[in-house]
């Protein structure tokens, strides 16, 4: 995988969204499928997953194993 990036994937049943800041109050950007996986670059300390550090996209870590 690209930069150290670790696999992460997604548990929520009902997808899980990716957003531009890392809270729930974030702007809504996309859903990521039950069970599919994405490219963590690291977790901030309010425990959220940067999935793009470039374009600047977080998903909770939450719902990801």
């Amino acid at each position: 995988n690209r930069y150290n990036a670790k696999i992460k994937r997604v548990t929520a049943k009902d997808g899980l969204w990716v957003r531009k800041s890392p809270s729930t109050s974030g702007q809504k950007c996309f859903i990521i499928d039950y069970n599919q996986e994405i490219e963590s670059f690291g977790v901030t300390a309010n425990n959220w997953n940067i999935v793009d550090n470039t374009l600047g996209y977080y998903c909770s870590n939450r719902y990801l194993k």
